[in-house]
Order: C-alpha cells, then structure tokens, then sequence
C-alpha cells in the first residue's frame, strides 16, 4: 500500500506527532510552513506564498482540525478514519494530515478565492494505492486564511 499526492508518496514514521508540539495555550505556535499559492494582489492570478499551520484553537489550526476532523466521528471526512482503514498500525493521523497538507498546498489541482470567509481554498487528489492499483482517492480541502496565511481547516473528501 502506498499514498501518492501527485509526485509526493506518504512515508510513515518521517514526520514526528504534530499534537505533541502544541503547549496548552500557545495558539500561535507554528507546527508547519509550507509554501502555497496565493493571488497576486493585482488579479492577476497566482504567486507563490506561505502558509502556516499553527496549533490555533477551537476554530482554527491543528486543535480545529482535530477537534472537527481528526477525531473519527466525520466517517470518511476524519483523518483518524483514513489512516485506520489504509495506513500501517501505528502510523498517527496527524503525520498522514500534514504530509497531505504541505503536498496540496506545494502543486495544487485546484486552488479558489472564497469572498464568504476571506480565505483560500487548494484541494488535490490523494490516491491510496494497493497491489499497483487505486484503491480509493480522496480530495482533502484546505482552507487558509487570506488575511493571517493560518490553515483554518484541512479535512478529506470522498
């Protein structure tokens, strides 16, 4: 079985825990940078930029993420879910989250401007692969503030 985000293949064990390095309070600790694309102020279409996945809080960053999607209670839209189903014992949700994080937002297939909260959306295809065959493809969504480049969110889509 191996994951495969465009040229990117998920290797457990390479990125250590991420909710490991959240202190209780420090909302603003950065876990991750990651470059992205983002619209260049003048329309013209899109740059690259930075992205930051800090631990956040109720409704953004790493805890929002494990809070409304990390803990298994969304079926396929938890990434808790996914690794049970696909990856190796032992391999954490959150190492799986990011690698599909930094992937996404590094080569994109589709990246939008949402006006409703101010933010921009990037999704690319995930692809488990079995025995040399697609097994199932999932196209998580992340979603990062276009004011602070913060991750609001990042949860996987059938």
């Amino acid at each position: 079985m191996k994951v495969v985000i465009g040229d990117e293949v998920f290797v457990p064990g390479n990125l250590k825990p991420q909710k490991t390095v959240c202190s209780d309070k420090d909302s603003e600790q950065s876990i991750q940078h990651s470059t992205a694309l983002d619209y260049a102020a003048d329309g013209s279409g899109l740059v690259p930029g930075i992205s930051r996945l800090r631990c956040g809080n109720a409704k953004w960053g790493l805890r929002h993420i494990d809070a409304g999607h990390g803990d298994g209670k969304d079926g396929d839209h938890s990434w808790r879910n996914i690794v049970q189903k696909h990856m190796p014992p032992g391999t954490g949700w959150e190492e799986f989250m990011v690698f599909s994080y930094k992937a996404i937002l590094g080569d994109p297939s589709y990246s939008s401007y949402a006006e409703d909260n101010d933010s921009y959306r990037y999704t690319a295809p995930v692809k488990i692969i079995q025995n040399g065959k697609v097994k199932r493809t999932y196209h998580p969504l992340i979603l990062v503030s276009a004011d602070s480049y913060n991750v609001i969110t990042a949860y996987p889509r059938k």
